[in-house]
């Protein structure tokens, strides 16, 4: 089990409003050129600020999620709230030009594994921030329940990323508790996995897309 301190008012689920969770302010995050950034107030509104270049075109360039482990050492034995978002029914793998993959469709507990978003189409687009993923595993009832707890209540930064053609995110995992939790940057909530893993369906998701729609695939897991 983790021995870890959570820090105070973390308790509670989450919700995304305009791109973020509600809930304190987030630090300040730095607006690269040609992205929309959000800011979300205490009230979960969001005041938007967009900055736009002069260019027309960026680099195909893939953004990987960095492996590190969470700064905030988090108590699981608390009620930490679970990161709910793609906990629905189904979703799509491929939408608007955007498409979810697994590097390998099954598995072991110990192995590494990549999911990656990639461009498909023909044009540049924006998508939101690649700290927006999320792990579920099929329950026996058939609910999707979230690997996910939330080690510090904070907020999701709503950025506008722009994509070229060929462009897109990788998130790197070892698929043990420790090897899937991530400090996911500088102003997003810290992911930890308090419950042992165990064989069976999962799904990553991402919930990043700037017209909202979820992505996800599908895999197996298996013992080591």
């Amino acid at each position: 089990m983790k021995r870890r301190q959570v820090l105070a008012g973390a308790a509670g689920l989450l919700s995304l409003t305009a791109g973020c969770q509600t809930g304190s302010s987030p630090e300040s995050a730095p607006t690269s050129t040609g992205t929309t950034a959000t800011s979300t107030t205490t009230s979960g509104t969001s005041a938007t600020e967009t900055t736009r270049a002069t260019r027309t075109t960026v680099e195909p360039t893939v953004d990987t999620l960095a492996e590190t482990p969470p700064e905030v050492e988090a108590d699981c034995g608390d009620d930490l709230p679970p990161v709910e978002f793609a906990d629905g029914e189904s979703y799509p793998s491929a939408a608007d030009g955007v498409e979810l993959t697994v590097s390998d469709d099954t598995v072991a507990i110990g192995d590494d594994v990549t999911f990656a978003l990639k461009h498909i189409g023909e044009r540049e687009l924006e998508l939101g921030q690649k700290y927006q993923y999320n792990i579920l595993r099929a329950s026996d009832g058939g609910d999707w329940e979230p690997v996910y707890r939330i080690a510090e209540l904070t907020t999701w930064t709503a950025l506008g990323i722009r994509v070229a053609p060929g462009g897109g995110y990788e998130w790197p995992f070892t698929f043990t508790r420790d090897g899937l939790e991530r400090k996911n940057g500088k102003a997003n909530p810290p992911y930890v996995v308090c419950s042992p893993l165990e064989p069976g369906t999962y799904r990553f998701a991402f919930f990043g897309m700037v017209d909202d729609e979820t992505l996800a695939v599908e895999f197996e897991v298996t013992e080591s």
